[in-house]
């Protein structure tokens, strides 16, 4: 067993809240972007725990979502706030939760500062429940002493029983914490199939990479081969920003679908061919009536309300003044996209002549 000082800091975090907030993911009311959102402000607290106590704490989401690498963490700190393992204000965040019997003995867990931000940063599910697994079976803190240390036996079945997930997911996370030399596994003559091998926490781990958010100011990017620095000028690039260039699909409406007549055909003739709307002109002008109601009625997301009126057939918000504007650019509409094969047949079809007219009159007569 190791004992040293813990390179960067680390924080007493407690299992109650640790497993509450573990409860609440595998249960469905958190997500995992809440979980990481809870570890950042694990981290954030040990932050103001550490510096002087004069000064006035403050707690802002700007900085959790620095941590997390998330914008907006307003709805994970409710969320979290809504299960109870965690308390926020400006002046004053706690982290608190219900312990569960039978999960584990221990009250605190000391975990390195560092793997804290590494978790809130990149952890996947596996990875943040071999990590706090391990720290539970193979981390100590002595009070006397004041020194953490490391060394305890862990098996991959008891993480994935207490933790709720897959043993091949803690196996595949155990080794790649090892190949990032936070975990080491030592023989020591008394590893078995029941208590595990055994396993050491460096305390002066350091992060493989640097955790910065990918901004638009930092990140690199791809520069040209050495010898062709400018591209063919046959070679034409796609324009990405034009609508027009993007395929007309019912599941990702656009902003340029709610005013091309012709975009708007074909968004008709998706949902009839899914059965939301009738394979007519009249559930046509429906489908160019809800794009007028979005537009004129939806001030954030038009897009939105236009694809939520035609899945829930909520034809009935729809008033006069909408399909006023829409039989104008109904009319505009190109006519094969509206009447499919039969107005194509239509118009292809080639005249009679003055022979076949009278002959089909005689027929007729006789």
């Amino acid at each position: 067993m190791e004992e040293g000082k813990v390179e960067g800091g680390f924080a007493l975090v407690p299992t109650a809240s640790l497993m509450a907030c573990w409860r609440g993911y595998k249960s469905g009311k958190l997500k995992l972007r809440d979980v990481r959102a809870w570890v950042g402000i694990v981290e954030m607290v040990e932050r103001r725990t550490a510096s002087d106590s004069q000064r006035v704490p403050y707690y802002d989401l700007k900085e959790l979502s620095r941590l997390t690498g998330v914008r907006g963490c307003r709805g994970a700190v409710r969320r979290l706030s809504d299960i109870g393992v965690v308390e926020w204000s400006r002046e004053r965040v706690r982290v608190t939760g219900t312990s569960e019997s039978g999960t584990t003995r221990r009250k605190w867990v000391p975990v390195p500062r560092r793997i804290l931000r590494w978790l809130a940063r990149n952890g996947t599910a596996a990875e943040i429940a071999t990590a706090f697994g391990h720290a539970i079976r193979c981390l100590y803190y002595d009070s006397k002493r004041k020194r953490c240390r490391s060394g305890g036996h862990c098996t991959a079945q008891w993480v994935a029983e207490h933790f709720g997930v897959g043993e091949r997911s803690v196996k595949r996370a155990r080794s790649a914490w090892c190949s990032r030399n936070w975990l080491r596994m030592v023989e020591d003559g008394k590893s078995g199939h029941r208590t595990g091998a055994r396993f050491i926490i460096e305390l002066a781990w350091k992060s493989p990479h640097r955790m910065a958010p990918q901004t638009s100011s930092n990140r690199a990017d791809l520069a040209p081969p050495r010898d062709q620095q400018d591209p063919p000028s046959e070679i034409k690039q796609p324009d990405r920003d034009s609508g027009s260039q993007r395929p007309v699909c019912l599941s990702h409406i656009v902003p340029e679908d709610l005013g091309d007549p012709a975009r708007l055909a074909e968004i008709h003739r998706q949902a009839g061919q899914q059965g939301l709307v009738a394979k007519s002109q009249a559930g046509a002008l429906l489908v160019f009536s809800a794009a007028a109601r979005a537009k004129r009625c939806a001030e954030r997301n038009p897009c939105g309300m236009f694809a939520t009126i035609i899945r829930k057939q909520l034809w009935k918000h729809i008033s006069s003044i909408d399909e006023d504007t829409a039989r104008c650019l109904f009319k505009s509409r190109p006519i094969e996209s509206t009447h499919g094969q039969e107005a194509q047949q239509t118009s292809t079809r080639t005249p009679l002549s003055r022979e076949q007219v009278r002959a089909l009159v005689r027929a007729a007569m006789a």
